[in-house]
């Protein structure tokens, strides 16, 4: 059976939407906004999938690309923490700083689902 492209587009929408409305119910939008981070996971993930990619069309890109999502962002966020640790110099910042770290992951993961979401 044939999926409907918009049911993908309306589930990637309130996914994101949910995300969204619980990261602004908190208050603190732009903690959440680390431009290094999404390029990192963006780029890494993106060339380590055309990398793999054996063709086929955007949909055969993005599934290539899905799997290297999780690991761009973990590789992220362990760079992020050898970086914090190198300028450890103030204790204050640790908590800031850890929270950016983090980023990766939390984009490497967002990724992932929507990336599954197209491919499956």
């Amino acid at each position: 059976m044939k999926r409907n492209p918009i049911f993908i587009i309306i589930g990637i929408f309130i996914f994101i939407g949910i995300i969204i409305a619980t990261i602004y119910l908190d208050g603190g939008a732009l903690m959440f906004f680390h431009i290094p981070s999404m390029i990192f996971v963006v780029v890494v993930g993106g060339s380590l999938g055309l990398a793999s990619y054996r063709g086929g069309g955007f949909i055969k890109y993005i599934t290539a690309c899905k799997k290297h999502f999780m690991s761009a962002g973990i590789l992220g966020t362990v760079i992020g923490v050898i970086q914090m640790l190198q300028g450890l110099s103030s204790p204050d910042s640790i908590g800031a700083e850890v929270a950016v770290g983090l980023l990766a992951v939390f984009y490497g993961i967002i990724l992932y689902c929507i990336a599954d979401a197209i491919s499956a």
